[in-house]
């Protein structure tokens, strides 16, 4: 499995969550990326890995969502019908 962590830095895009480096915000972005991983594992969503080194997480249902350093932003629906059963 790939790292979800981002290999470099990006300025947000579209309405991304903020996160610092406080000690509560790492937090979250812990638990969010923990909560994505779950869905992957369950078989839900899957991780894709950009050239540039950023993360996304595509979900079954249509939506995803671009991992940067400092947020997660809704990206276009997706079309990726990679999934196996």
């Amino acid at each position: 499995m790939a790292s979800a962590t981002p290999k470099r830095k990006s300025a947000p895009t579209g309405d991304a969550v903020p996160f610092g480096p406080s000690s509560l915000e790492a937090s979250a972005r812990t638990r969010v990326i923990l909560w994505l991983q779950q869905a992957v594992t369950e078989g839900r969503a899957v991780w894709k890995i950009r050239a540039s080194g950023l993360s996304e997480v595509h979900f079954k249902s249509g939506e995803a969502f671009l991992l940067e350093v400092d947020g997660i932003s809704r990206i276009q629906k997706s079309t990726w019908t990679g999934f196996h059963s």
